[in-house]
């Protein structure tokens, strides 16, 4: 899992994320009592956010796999196998976030925007599944998401290859 880790946060990954923050700078900023509150929160809410796409991860295999079953259809199959991975890893860095989050360190912050990014995934999804109103909502969703984690991004201290 350390190599994975390392490729999140090698100095490529953090150009990556630097660019895309830079979409976000020229917005009007929350006022600092906001951001705050957004960062002694942040921890629970990947907290939650892990432990339920542990359960909702093979909730989703499970169901999706009789759905698939039920239609003979494979293209379900093939979104349920995906997004049931999506899922799971998603819960995986909101997991990994919360210790480094808890202390403030820019570590936790990182995962928390790898996890954001996964998000692009599920839109896909549903664009090639024809659901419209999921990539309307999917895309809204994302930015205010990339939006208030770069809000609150300066919160955070250190590097992020740092060790917990």
């Amino acid at each position: 899992m350390a190599d994975y880790t390392e490729k999140l946060t090698d100095a490529k990954a953090m150009g990556f994320i630097d660019q895309v923050g830079d979409v976000f700078k020229g917005l009007p900023h929350l006022p600092s009592s906001i951001v705050d509150i957004l960062v002694k929160i942040a921890p629970w809410l990947a907290l939650l956010g892990g432990v339920l796409g542990l359960i909702a991860g093979p909730l989703i295999g499970i169901l999706g796999s009789l759905g698939s079953i039920m239609t003979l259809s494979p293209y379900f199959m093939f979104v349920t196998i995906v997004t049931m991975v999506v899922t799971l890893a998603n819960s995986i860095l909101l997991l990994m976030a919360f210790s480094p989050l808890r202390q403030q360190m820019m570590r936790g912050w990182v995962f928390l925007f790898w996890a954001q990014l996964l998000s692009v995934v599920d839109i896909v999804l549903s664009l090639l599944q024809g659901q419209t109103a999921s990539i309307v909502g999917g895309l809204i969703g994302l930015a205010i998401g990339f939006y208030i984690l770069f809000e609150i991004r300066g919160s955070y201290k250190g590097s992020p290859k740092k060790a917990e």
